[in-house]
């Protein structure tokens, strides 16, 4: 069930600005519909996994992101296994609370709107605006069986492009449902409070809701660069709605308050010591105030796939990981995340 919105008081250990803005391939199979002032208009795309490099560039208006300053890693202690789950078992170290009961939508028992295993396009009105989203539905997809609901945000220079999402359908395959929200420029409007970028994520959610199948208890949060800034952000904005985000590359905002997070979310970082457009601080600095949330001790323990680490002593069900690469700088890591992430998803 969606948990009770809390708040936990914490403190921003960061000031961290602008998400990366990274290059994306074309993507010619993307169909442009009209948008319409409500509803949604669909076009299929084109190939469904992902090939972007995710290198960095300059962000919307010429300038790079700056460097930010943020603190250093939580010391990591001994730790056991037999103080929580294995690798590869279930639950990530002490902290999985097991699966809960299926939430079905009211989109369930309605018939599936689009082909199966594309990502279509479609538009809505938000915040006064059009707003242009993707949705994918798995291979042989049922609309009387509840699905869990993966948001899967862009990097910088990414709208108009699914392929520039972590391709984590390689890994659900027919397991889930996907949602891609684009940003209306180059980058999400994800430095500001009040951003739109919110009420367009409440907008895409209750459209699929409203037409698929979705498990209303299993909605999940991905990112790369400026998107991984997206699934933070819901992870302490919407902590009442998310289950648990995972995220390459990201880092923590500035401007978000203490009291703006609603409670614990589950969360998986990945970032690499040699990225140099979201440096390694700001990772560092998102991931403590997870621990922080969750109630996570410093001890950690391996889980699979290495190099990640999960925290221990963590409130049950809300495990938080750590995986800290090396030599990728702000890659995607497309040999790491997708697995990792879906792994981390499977245990709710």
């Amino acid at each position: 069930m969606r948990k009770l919105a809390t708040l936990i008081l914490v403190s921003a250990s960061a000031a961290l600005l602008l998400g990366a803005c990274s290059t994306t391939e074309s993507n010619p199979g993307v169909a442009t519909p009209t948008a319409g002032t409500g509803g949604a208009a669909t076009a299929t795309a084109g190939a469904s996994s992902g090939g972007m490099s995710g290198l960095p560039c300059a962000a919307a208006g010429g300038s790079a992101n700056p460097t930010p300053t943020a603190g250093s890693p939580a010391t990591a202690g001994a730790g056991t296994a037999g103080s929580g789950g294995t690798a590869g078992q279930s639950s990530a170290g002490s902290g999985g609370g097991g699966p809960v009961a299926t939430k079905p939508s009211p989109g369930c028992n309605k018939a599936a709107p689009e082909t199966p295993t594309q990502f279509v396009k479609h538009s809505l009105m938000s915040s006064g605006a059009s707003r242009d989203f993707y949705t994918y539905l798995p291979a042989a997809y049922d609309s009387k069986k509840p699905y869990p609901l993966i948001f899967a945000f862009t990097p910088c220079g990414g709208s108009g492009n699914p392929s520039s999402n972590v391709p984590i359908q390689n890994e659900s395959k027919d397991k889930a449902i996907i949602v891609s929200p684009q940003s209306k420029g180059a980058c999400y409007e994800n430095q500001i409070r009040n951003s739109p970028e919110l009420p367009f994520f409440d907008d895409t959610l209750k459209y699929a809701e409203e037409n698929y199948c979705v498990d209303e208890n299993r909605i999940f949060a991905i990112g790369y660069s400026a998107g991984s800034w997206m699934a933070i952000i819901l992870g302490c904005e919407r902590a009442d709605i998310i289950r648990a985000h995972a995220q390459v590359s990201g880092g923590l905002p500035i401007f978000e308050r203490p009291s703006d997070c609603r409670g614990s979310v589950a969360s998986l970082y990945i970032h690499d010591s040699s990225d140099g457009s979201n440096t390694i601080g700001g990772g560092y600095a998102a991931r403590d105030r997870s621990l922080r949330i969750d109630g996570c001790s410093d001890t950690t323990i391996a889980w699979d796939p290495a190099p990640c680490k999960a925290y221990q002593g963590c409130k049950p069900g809300y495990p938080v990981v750590w995986c800290e690469t090396t030599g990728q700088g702000h890659e995607r890591q497309d040999n790491l995340a997708p697995a990792a992430f879906w792994k981390f998803f499977s245990q709710f």
